[in-house]
């Protein structure tokens, strides 16, 4: 075990979305992982979700619409009941819409969000995609995907009213308890 906390690089594999291994240490992480220097595009960005009530919607799709384990749990179902939560709140929100296909999101989400504002973060892409997640971290609430992209999104903001997680993590079994903070709402 003392040769795992050497200087020596090292790669370790999983998912990571556990809420008891980093409860204790949650500004630590929030520190370590400082935010970069945004460019132009990201910067805008964080001004407009900070200057309204904010809504993050991240939508995975692309890999999970073929495995077994992840598909059909964050389907249009689940955003639609997640949206119909948050209008319910009477509140006018601006939806910041975080995916990896746009197009779909423009042709299914948008009509459930009429009469709302949408923001679609499109420049984040590839290598810069990381973006996405940091400004995740400045929404006021957000609506999660089933990944640990959203999940670290939700994670290490500090500044969020609610999260809205599906009921489900993947289709294996129920969400396990360890991996949602208590006052995330399951949808």
């Amino acid at each position: 075990v003392d040769d795992i906390f050497t200087d020596d690089d090292r790669y370790y594999e999983g998912n990571w979305q556990c809420i008891d291994y980093y409860k204790d240490i949650k500004e630590d992480l929030i520190n370590i992982f400082k935010h970069p220097t945004p460019n132009v595009y990201n910067k805008e960005m964080i001004e407009r979700i900070k200057n309204t009530l904010s809504v993050g919607m991240h939508i995975r799709r692309g890999d999970y619409l073929k495995s077994a384990a992840f598909n059909n749990i964050c389907d249009i179902t689940y955003y639609k009941k997640a949206i119909n939560y948050l209008k319910s709140k009477d509140c006018k929100y601006t939806f910041f819409v975080f995916s990896n296909d746009m197009d779909w999101c423009k042709e299914n989400i948008a009509p459930l969000l009429n009469n709302s504002d949408i923001v679609y973060v499109t420049d984040n892409k590839g290598k810069d995609s990381f973006w996405d997640m940091f400004l995740m971290t400045y929404c006021k609430n957000l609506v999660i995907a089933n990944s640990s992209f959203s999940w670290w999104g939700a994670f290490l903001n500090n500044n969020v009213e609610s999260v809205l997680i599906p009921a489900r993590w993947s289709n294996n079994d129920h969400i396990p308890h360890h991996l949602y903070d208590p006052s995330w709402i399951k949808i």
